[in-house]
């Protein structure tokens, strides 16, 4: 049994017990997603990606994920940027931690 059937087979059993969402990270390409949503199919699919993935949110759209999550992605990518810019500080740039991004516009955000 292949890990897509595996997957299904869960999938399946969690959609059988009533689950209103069905979530199947680390699945190896669209095919393989496009798979699953038939199988489970009318059961809305949450699918993890990652931006090795390649995929647009269209391209998921199309083939009928309901919800994209991006596991760790935001996070890491704003330690990168952090530590980027830590790097540039200690080498003496004032400006390294400079953005747009204000209070007033962080505010805004939080508001909604």
């Amino acid at each position: 049994m292949s890990d897509v059937d595996d997957t299904i087979r869960r999938l399946s059993a969690y959609a059988e017990a009533g689950a209103d969402l069905l979530y199947a990270p680390n699945l190896p390409d669209r095919a393989s997603i496009s798979a699953v949503i038939r199988a489970v199919a009318p059961k809305p699919v949450n699918v993890l990606v990652s931006p090795q993935d390649a995929a647009t949110h269209a391209e998921l759209q199309t083939i009928g994920v309901r919800r994209i999550s991006l596991g760790v992605d935001p996070y890491t990518h704003a330690l990168a940027a952090t530590q980027a810019a830590a790097a540039k500080r200690a080498k003496g740039d004032l400006t390294a931690l400079a953005s747009n991004l204000n209070f007033g516009h962080i505010i805004d955000l939080i508001k909604g």
